[in-house]
């Protein structure tokens, strides 16, 4: 490698070459803590960062990571018309506040709280979903949140927070499954690896450990309660869900080699926790964990890897020896906590910093690890899009969610939705039967996406009966010149236009076809159908 330029580490200053007019050039705060270790980053490493994303791109981007959707039409015009200089700002704020939001972390948090199998049981993953969906919405701080969902008690309809420790045991886990996921999720720590035996490679876990953290989950217990018949004999309807616990309850650990179980008393790594007069062993275990520096610290990790790809310890849920925590995490999450753990502060804090606003395209080449200007944020790494992004962005880009609610067919999108998640589950599980999100381009998911029902219907011009409203129908009703439509098709789909090369290509292709409606829907196909639009970048 050679070596740095003078100002290596340093992001150019407002108005130098290649910086973006709508960058904020005085960021405070989080933001300015962001840059300022990501700039240290880039010092130590001897790498300048990338060039700055542009309008369109960070426009996409955002949308894709905060609403889990590509821009409408309408919302690319108006943020390229917008001159201000907190335009990204602006649209952050706005992209925050939306029904969207909420609805795209509620998602990437059920994946991880119930997974997929569960998920697309509605009966049981819808209450769980709109409780997080207000959770996000509203902005609770994440440790109440956090609180609910490990200790929560009562009937699943009307306490839907329940539903982490319910899936946990409908989807056929135990007490030491639920302790695991609890910890991996809400502390970053790998212990179920120390279920049966010491850990294999951390010391800091024995048998013992996990033993007696699964101990305050060991009277965690779900019920099915019948409604009271009808005359006849007949229920009333689907049982109940009730989480209770169960207070005499204990956790038995079978040492190696040994088939007798040992009642193991709860602790929390080696230290006794005092209850609260009244409260359940995993109310107790909650707080505790809310209250660890583990707790923040998982939480940006996870953050952090949602919106860029690449969190600060990877894997994002397993941190590790806290004495190896990068400062950027442990200062962030200390911010993040004496903020009262504000999640969208958060979010907003890493999508305005200049770590997210790096270009994918250009900057640093580094020989000898290839990889590394995306591990430090210099340059932005391509991710590809998750079911839910993929399956949204279809639905706005083709201006079929517009059309299914106007005409008053929202259940239907919902019921369109959860058919094709099914879908999604049989074709991208891998042959462990892990749950995979992505999509990764094999060539099964590629002819999913291909002979999708959305993407055939969405591509069309309106001349089936209730297809009116749809992109390229309305395309045909509003604009008339040739080279006006080719631009708002690749604005449509890509938030941007057309390069020179592409509306040459475009031009030939739909004259070729004699400037056909039919052209017009092929063009629209392939680009919807193309990685660029099934990637986040």
């Amino acid at each position: 490698m050679s070596d740095p330029p003078p100002a290596a580490a340093a992001e150019p200053a407002a108005g130098a070459p290649g910086m973006a007019s709508s960058e904020n050039p005085q960021p405070a705060g989080p933001v300015a803590l962001i840059n300022r270790h990501v700039a240290a980053l880039w010092s130590q490493h001897g790498v300048r960062p990338g060039p700055p994303v542009g309008d369109a791109e960070f426009l996409r981007r955002a949308t894709l990571d905060l609403a889990g959707r590509v821009p409408t039409v309408e919302e690319v015009d108006a943020f390229s018309a917008d001159p201000s200089a907190d335009k990204r700002a602006k649209a952050v704020d706005r992209l925050l506040a939306s029904d969207g939001h909420g609805e795209h972390f509620a998602d990437l948090y059920m994946d991880e709280l119930v997974g997929r199998a569960v998920r697309v049981r509605q009966r049981i993953a819808r209450p769980l979903r709109r409780f997080l969906v207000e959770s996000f919405r509203d902005n609770r701080p994440f440790d109440e949140l956090t609180m609910e969902l490990l200790a929560a008690r009562g009937d699943y309809d009307a306490r839907p927070q329940v539903g982490f420790v319910a899936a946990a045991q409908l989807g056929g886990g135990d007490v030491a499954a639920l302790a695991g996921k609890s910890a991996r999720l809400f502390l970053g720590q790998q212990i179920q690896c120390a279920q049966c035996h010491d850990h294999p490679f951390d010391a800091r876990y024995r048998q013992r450990d996990f033993a007696g953290f699964a101990a305050y989950f060991a009277g965690a217990r779900v019920r099915r309660v019948r409604p009271d018949a009808e005359p006849g004999g007949k229920n009333k309807g689907p049982p109940a869900l009730v989480v209770f616990d169960r207070w005499n309850a204990t956790y038995d650990m079978v040492p190696p080699g040994e088939t007798e179980g040992q009642a193991v008393a709860p602790r929390f790594f080696g230290r006794d926790l005092v209850p609260i007069e009244g409260e359940t062993r995993r109310a107790t275990v909650a707080r505790a964990i809310v209250d660890s520096d583990d707790f923040a610290r998982v939480t940006v990790n996870r953050t952090w890897y949602v919106l860029t790809g690449v969190a600060p310890v990877e894997p994002w849920d397993d941190l590790g020896d806290p004495g190896a925590h990068p400062p950027l995490l442990v200062e962030l999450a200390a911010d993040f906590a004496a903020s009262g753990y504000d999640h969208r502060r958060l979010v907003r804090a890493i999508v305005l910093s200049n770590a997210y606003a790096r270009s994918s395209t250009g900057g640093p080449t580094v020989a000898d690890d290839p990889t590394l200007p995306e591990r430090i944020w210099a340059r932005a790494a391509v991710r590809t899009l998750s079911a839910d992004q993929l399956f949204r962005s279809l639905l706005v880009a083709t201006g079929l969610d517009r059309a299914l609610r106007d005409g008053g067919f929202e259940g239907a999108v919902a019921r369109r939705k959860n058919r094709a998640l099914r879908e999604y589950l049989f074709v991208y599980d891998d042959d462990t039967m892990a749950d995979v999100d992505s999509f990764s381009g094999s060539v099964a998911q590629a002819l999913l996406l291909l002979n999708g029902e959305v993407t055939n219907r969405g591509t069309a011009s309106g001349r089936r009966a209730g297809d009116r409203g749809l992109v390229v129908g309305r395309l045909f009703d509003e604009v008339t010149d040739r080279d006006r439509r080719i631009r708002r098709l690749f604005a449509t789909a890509y938030a941007r236009g057309p390069s020179p090369t592409e509306l040459e290509t475009a031009r030939a292709f739909v004259e070729e076809a004699g400037g056909s409606r039919r052209a017009y829907e092929d063009l629209f196909y392939a680009l919807l159908t193309s990685v660029e639009f099934a990637t986040n970048h």
